[in-house]
């Protein structure tokens, strides 16, 4: 039997809920929640950003890897060029840490 993965939604209502807030304030509850399920809307918006930009410089660097291991089947053998490749890749990761969304130009 395999372990059950929550959805997104499930876990995004996971933790805007709070049962307790309804009894300690029953006014606001509805706009707490409001406010918990937009905070993670960000939060994951932060996250998915972050994925991708791993997933850009991984991409770079794996192509930087390969040319340097076989030139002749990308052409030019022009060292440089793989080195630019890496360096956006940092560029990319650093970008993603700092919290920027646009890809850093290099």
């Amino acid at each position: 039997m395999s372990e059950w993965t929550p959805t997104t939604e499930q876990v995004r209502s996971g933790f805007a809920s709070d049962p307790e807030g309804e009894y300690r304030d029953p006014i606001n509850a509805a706009s707490n929640q409001r406010w918990a399920e937009k905070a993670f809307d960000r939060w994951l918006a932060d996250h998915d950003e972050r994925v991708k930009a791993e997933a850009k410089a991984e991409v770079l660097e794996e192509a930087a890897r390969e040319w340097a291991a076989d030139p002749d089947a990308w052409g030019d053998n022009d060292k440089d060029f793989r080195n630019e490749l890496r360096d956006r890749a940092a560029a990319i990761r650093a970008a993603a840490e700092n919290g920027e969304t646009n890809d850093p130009e290099v």
